[in-house]
């Protein structure tokens, strides 16, 4: 019982993470923060075992980073509607041939907001902590 509603509550956290980030996203995402070092893009879906797992570790890593020069966007995979939505983020973003090389879910790539080149990659094999250090490391 314990580990459904830890799994629930994994749910409803990461779906207001991901509604917040779009949000945040059709406001204030359209250029590139000039500050920004390292642009970490979230491959969700609402279906995706792997999403729900990595939810509270990236909302973590989020709230840690808040002050850092990190900028998070999520595209959402989750069906047709959304997937829309994400390639139209993407290509305000600069990150068309992001999206679609990448067509899994579950995971966030590190990338350079200039070049767009991916630095890094967290999964949900790694520890809130495992995640802080690499993506400090790559702001330095």
């Amino acid at each position: 019982m314990k580990t459904l509603v830890k799994i629930f509550l994994g749910i409803v956290l990461f779906s207001g993470f991901t509604t917040t980030i779009l949000a945040q996203n059709s406001q204030d995402q359209k250029k590139s923060d000039p500050a920004c070092k390292l642009l970490g893009v979230v491959f969700y879906a609402d279906w995706c075992s792997n999403c729900k797992a990595i939810a509270p570790s990236v909302m973590n890593l989020q709230e840690k980073l808040k002050d850092k020069p990190v900028t998070f966007l999520t595209f959402n995979l989750t069906n047709d509607e959304t997937k829309v939505k994400s390639k139209e983020l993407a290509t305000q973003m600069g990150l068309t041939e992001v999206l679609e090389n990448n067509r899994g879910t579950g995971y966030v790539l590190l990338l350079d907001p200039v070049s767009k080149k991916e630095l890094g990659k967290l999964t949900r094999k790694q520890s809130s902590d495992d995640m802080y250090k690499t993506v400090t490391q790559l702001i330095r």
